[in-house]
This record gives C-alpha cells, sequence and structure tokens, in this order.
C-alpha cells in the first residue's frame, strides 16, 4: 500500500487538481460587497437637501453617509456606493423646507453580477420620525411631514444580499489554489520517497503533465472568463430593472465657430457633421437647456453626434452666460436676457455661410425650446421647429418664493462657476429676473399657434412629472395643424444621458427612438421651395375658409 502510494502520489494529486479545476470553472463568479449600489428616486415639494445614511451594525453614522440635492417637483435619481460592510438598515433625512416627499424606487443592484437589481418593498418601511401620515402607492410610498426634520427608516433583508456576496472572490481561488496544490505535491514526494526517485517513471510522467497543463488551462480560462464579464459589467450602468445606460464611445466630428452678438458679447458654439452629411444637408440650430456646461452638458454632444450620423448638419451654441460664451452681466445697463439675439445671430450665421446652405431646423431642449418657438415661429428661414422638454406652468412655478429664491440662486452659482464672479450686477435684481422669465412663458405664443403656423415636433419624457405631462398635452391640443407630440415612455428630462466621472452615459434605445423621429418629421416637413408655395397657398385659403365653416355649422 506504501508503495502504491508513493509511486501514484503524483497522479492523484493532479486528479484532485483537475476536479476543483473542473469545479471552479463551472462555478459561478462572486460578487463583493464593494460592487453593491443603491439606486433612490425621490421627489420632494421644495427645493432642500436629503441625507442618506447606512448602519453597517454599529448604528447610523455620519461617517457611512451621502448628502445630496433634491429639486422641487423633479425627480431625482441616487445611485450610492455601499459600505464594504453589510448594511441593515438606510435612513433619508429631509432637510426644511421639504414637507411632502415621495419615494419612487428603491433598490439594490450588483456592477459585477450583470447588473441584477432587487427592489425593495416599501413594506419595509419601519420606522419615521416628524412624519404625519404615510401613503402606500403603486409605484411608491408618499410622506407627509409634521416637523422640520422629517425622515424614513428602511430595513434591508439579509435574503437582498447574494449569499456569496461575503466569499473570497473566484479570482482569489485561482491565483492561490493551483501553485498551494502543486508545492504541496512535491513536499509530499519528497518526503515519501526520502529525497530520492522524486519525479515518477515516465508513463506516470506524462500523464501528471497532461493533467498539470489541463488544470492549467482551466485556470487560465476562468480568469480569462472573470476579467471578460468585469469588463462587460463596467460598461453597463443600471437605472432600474429593464431600462441600462452605456458609455457613449462612438466618434463624431466637430469644429469650433463663434461669432459676435449685436452688444458685442461672443457667442461660441460648434457643428457637428458625419460622413453621412452632404453639402446641402439640413441643417439643425441646437440650443440647450439651463446648465452651466451649455451645449457640452452630455445630452447635446450625444444628440448632435447621433443626429450628425442620420445626415444632418448641427450647430450647437451657448448662450451669452454659459459654457464658453461671453458675460451679459459685464455691463452695467441691462442686457437681452430672453436668449432670442443669440437664435437670431446663430440662424445669420448658418444664413450667410457658404458651406452651410441646407434648410434650417431649430432644436431646442428645456430652456432652449423657448427661444426656439419664439424666434422659429417669427423667423422665415427656420422651416421646421422641433421642441424637447419645453419649460411649462412657469407662472405657477413663480408663484412661490421658494421657486424664485432657487433659481436666483442657480442664476449665481452658473456665473461663479463659469466666469469665477460670485456677484451680479445692480441692474440684476430679483425682480428682474422674473419679470424677464415670465415675458418668454410659451403660454403667450398660444393665440398665434391657434392659427395656421409652420410645422412644430414636441417631444416629452415619460418620467416627467404627471402635472407637466397633463400640461403639455393640453397645450398641444390647444394649438393648430401642423403640430405633434412624441412621448418618450421610459425618458426622463435628460432623454437617459448622464455621465460619471469618466464618461457620458446614454439610452441608446431612447436616443435611436428620438432621432429617428426628428429624421423623419424633417423628411415631411422640410420640403422643396415648390411644395412650400403650394403649401403656403393651401394654407392661406385654409386660414380664410375655416372661420366660415365654423359660423356656417
Amino acid at each position: 500500500m506504501k508503495y502504491f502510494v508513493q509511486k501514484n502520489v503524483g497522479i492523484l494529486l493532479s486528479s484532485i487538481l483537475l476536479s476543483l479545476s473542473i469545479v471552479v470553472f463551472f462555478y459561478p463568479a462572486t460578487s463583493s460587497v464593494e460592487d453593491i449600489w443603491l439606486d433612490i428616486e425621490l421627489e420632494t415639494n421644495a427645493y432642500t437637501k436629503a441625507e442618506i445614511f447606512f448602519d453597517t451594525g454599529v448604528g447610523f453614522t455620519p461617517v457611512e453617509s451621502y448628502k445630496r440635492t433634491t429639486w422641487q417637483r423633479i425627480p431625482t435619481i441616487l445611485s450610492l456606493k455601499l459600505p464594504p460592510k453589510k448594511v441593515r438598515q438606510i435612513r433619508i433625512d429631509f432637510e426644511f423646507p421639504a414637507m411632502a416627499m415621495s419615494l419612487r424606487k428603491l433598490s439594490l443592484f450588483s456592477l459585477n453580477d450583470g447588473g441584477k437589481t432587487k427592489k425593495i418593498d416599501m413594506g419595509n418601511l419601519i420606522s419615521t420620525h416628524d412624519i404625519k401620515q404615510v401613503i402606500y402607492q403603486k409605484n411608491g410610498v408618499d410622506v407627509i411631514a409634521s416637523g422640520r426634520d422629517p425622515q424614513v427608516v428602511f430595513n434591508i433583508p439579509a435574503s437582498y444580499y447574494s449569499p456569496t456576496i461575503n466569499y473570497i472572490s473566484t479570482t482569489a481561488y485561482a491565483v492561490m489554489l493551483y501553485p498551494a496544490v502543486f508545492i504541496l505535491h512535491l513536499l509530499l514526494l519528497f518526503v515519501l520517497r526520502k529525497g530520492r526517485d522524486v519525479i515518477p517513471n515516465r508513463p506516470f510522467l506524462y500523464l501528471h503533465g497532461s493533467l498539470l497543463l489541463l488544470s492549467l488551462i482551466l485556470w487560465s480560462g476562468k480568469l480569462f472568463c472573470l476579467h471578460y464579464e468585469k469588463n462587460q459589467t463596467n460598461r453597463m450602468v443600471v437605472q432600474d430593472g429593464k431600462h441600462k445606460k452605456i458609455p457613449y464611445t462612438r466618434s463624431f466630428t466637430r469644429k469650433k465657430v463663434s461669432f459676435p452678438r449685436s452688444d458685442g458679447i461672443t457667442i461660441a458654439g460648434y457643428i457637428y457633421t458625419s460622413e453621412q452629411t452632404a453639402e446641402n444637408s439640413p441643417v439643425i440650430l441646437l440650443l440647450h437647456g439651463n446648465y452651466p456646461a451649455g451645449q457640452l452638458f452630455p445630452l447635446y454632444p450625444v444628440l448632435a453626434a447621433e443626429l450628425a450620423k442620420k445626415g444632418f448638419i448641427v450647430m450647437s451654441i451657448d448662450f451669452a452666460g454659459f459654457g464658453i460664451s461671453g458675460d451679459p452681466f459685464i455691463h452695467n445697463n441691462p442686457v437681452d436676457l430672453s436668449m432670442r439675439s443669440e437664435t437670431i445671430e446663430a440662424i445669420n450665421y448658418l444664413y450667410n455661410s457658404e458651406d452651410l446652405q441646407g434648410d434650417i431646423i431649430l432644436l431646442g431642449h428645456s430652456m432652449g425650446a423657448t427661444p426656439a418657438l419664439w424666434v422659429g415661429l417669427a423667423d422665415p428661414r427656420v422651416k421646421t421647429i422641433v421642441v424637447i422638454g419645453p419649460p411649462r406652468r412657469v407662472r405657477e412655478r413663480f408663484h412661490f418664493d421658494t421657486d424664485i429664491n432657487l433659481f436666483w440662486w442657480w442664476t449665481g452659482k452658473i456665473r461663479e462657476n463659469q466666469y469665477g464672479i460670485s456677484t451680479l450686477p445692480a441692474w440684476y435684481s430679483k425682480n428682474y429676473m422674473v419679470k424677464n422669465i415670465l415675458s418668454r412663458d410659451i403660454i403667450y405664443l398660444l393665440p398665434e399657434l391657434r392659427r395656421g403656423h409652420k410645422s412644430i415636433l414636441f417631444v416629452d419624457g415619460g418620467k416627467e412629472t404627471r402635472e407637466d405631462k397633463i400640461f403639455l398635452e393640453q397645450y398641444v391640443k390647444s394649438c393648430g395643424h401642423p403640430v405633434s407630440l412624441l412621448r418618450l415612455p421610459k425618458a426622463g428630462h435628460n432623454c437617459n444621458v448622464s455621465f460619471n466621472k469618466t464618461s457620458i452615459l446614454y439610452d441608446p434605445e431612447t436616443m435611436r427612438q428620438l432621432t429617428t423621429t426628428i429624421n423623419k418629421w424633417s423628411k415631411k416637413w422640410v420640403v422643396s421651395q415648390e411644395e412650400e408655395t403650394v403649401r403656403s397657398t393651401y394654407q392661406l385659403f385654409r386660414n380664410i375658409l375655416q372661420p366660415i365653416l365654423n359660423w356656417t355649422l
């Protein structure tokens, strides 16, 4: 028996190693607790801050906490990395003046586990503080505060964590186990044979070497699979159970342009082209929303590049006071802040450029939708208008001091971020700001829109607030022909485009649906001069006959 063990110890250990290799190769990759993230979607009735605390077994401590800003009546999505220890409870504190809060989503997801999401049931709400009423809805929970320090606490069941979450990763097994078994094999051979004849006979040597080689191949394959899976999951950020974003990696070509405004302020922008754009391709003038980065906010480079790949030439500009354009507050006297001046000058630039002779389309998002409508309807050089997520219920929002103070703070913050100046000129008061914003409300365009006008495509996200969606639906119904409303069912205000520290994240499906619709809309309404004449004649007769028909019927 001793002789048999001595002679076959190599083949026995190799067989054990091979068996372990096969088991580990087919064993699923484990996750580390450091790869678990928490998704929270919440909405408050006022601009405030929410602080999230984690209890890892020693109570809620400021060390394990995040503080985030929430906007009034705008859903805020937070993705927070959990502490390295297992989290037992989550506490959310809301600062005054937030008195009504809605939690629409609370879920855990693992980046290293294919982005699998586990939604936390709102029934796990175990305690509250300064809360008067808790209302459970189908899509979340609403809480009404009774004091100035409202907070809610949720329990995280142990079953929400993967059962392998605290184990050593498979990668560590592959690195440590193989050399350990191999060294043990050599030591046993040396001890059992007393230092003699350590290398077995040739047939056993061949078999032993083959098994070791096969084990090594299996280990290498496992390491490769783990590395590939890690790279794949790192490319993906999960927004919810079915909706995913990936980094935007497609290349695009753009060149910087600039031109002066009538008051001398420099307006800067970029022109995007691709291999699909031709000499006389339609030109889209892209107008950005209320973001300090202006047209370099992540949504706009992605949207411009994708539209360029559809065959358009896209020009995006920064309004005065945003991005890389000039500061409008350097003047001692009031200047135009309606953004119409920049839009008109940009149209003049396109119209006078020899290499940009295609039909002009105005595309405005959020704040940029306002000048797109005002200028686009009045300027005959604009063929059609597309507005995405336009401002709405402006007079209702600016009836409250909280919104006024928020926009006043935001205006100063933008100037500080862009130009390093924290003060505003004396002529720009809070009342001046409110008057300027209310004067460009799109509600004032309704009388003109009820009559015949050029084509307008409204685009709205399905994740906008219920009140905003209803308002835009009624607004579009009040407009005359031709007008259309596109609802992106899974999209938020920024069309599911965001960013992290290293890359822009976007949802390919939402962007494809948006750009395809814009492309079809432009082909329908950007027409030749002969067709435009026929359409204008038809519109003229329609405007004359419509009142007569309405009166007779």
